[in-house]
């Protein structure tokens, strides 16, 4: 639609599909991609934002934008509460609808960890169910602590426990499954289960995402400080 609307416009479109012989990888929370003695360090884990960050590229090329300004600014770019490393081994992501989730359960499937622990909450007016499908078929998480965003919207913890239960079951897993009534409780119970080389991960509401960083923060387990 986009290329065609610009031929109508008589104006030239520019896709990233060029880019094919950059090599990507993930190194320490962080993709890389690589393209002879170029270098691009993207601050995040999510594979969809080395499109994101080549959109980038590309345009600030045609603005003639130099290299270095450019790869410096993708490697300073903060992006809250988007598949963001808020303390070691902890990601939180705002996803709340199933495209989010199932954007969000790709790039969380990929990331390197012995066991993934899933901490989850909705607010009661989403289709919960189906992005509690969507965690358990691909993220497949070990472990899962669910509690309730603060206010009124948010969806009582029993009945999200159902849910899960249910999705995890027909997803073919057996979850062991943490009820806490807050956020605060909620990340202190995932943190107590972690080990060493386990991973958790923060999703479901964007209202989760704030409560969790403003608890990290509180606790200085911040890692951008």
């Amino acid at each position: 639609m986009i290329e065609s609307q610009a031929r109508h416009l008589k104006s030239p479109a520019f896709g990233v599909g060029e880019e094919a012989s950059w090599q990507q990888t993930l190194e320490h929370g962080r993709l890389f991609l690589r393209e002879g003695e170029k270098t691009l360090e993207i601050p995040f884990a999510a594979p969809y934002q080395a499109v994101n960050a080549m959109l980038a590229v590309r345009t600030a090329g045609y603005l003639g934008i130099s290299w270095q300004a450019v790869s410096e600014g993708v490697r300073k770019t903060v992006w809250p509460g988007r598949m963001e490393e808020i303390a070691p081994g902890v990601y939180l992501d705002g996803a709340h609808n199933e495209g989010g989730i199932r954007a969000f359960a790709r790039a969380a499937s990929q990331i390197p960890g012995k066991r993934k622990i899933l901490l989850f909450a909705a607010a009661s007016d989403k289709e919960y169910p189906t992005m509690l499908r969507l965690l358990f078929e691909t993220l497949r998480p070990d472990a899962a602590v669910l509690t309730r965003i603060a206010g009124s919207r948010g969806l009582e913890v029993e009945t999200l426990r159902a849910a899960a239960e249910k999705e995890a079951k027909e997803a073919g897993l057996s979850v062991p499954m943490t009820v806490r009534p807050t956020a605060e409780e909620a990340l202190l119970a995932a943190l107590q289960d972690k080990g060493e080389d386990d991973t958790v991960f923060c999703a479901g509401s964007l209202y989760l995402a704030g409560e969790i960083e403003d608890v990290i923060r509180r606790n200085r387990y911040d890692k951008r400080r």
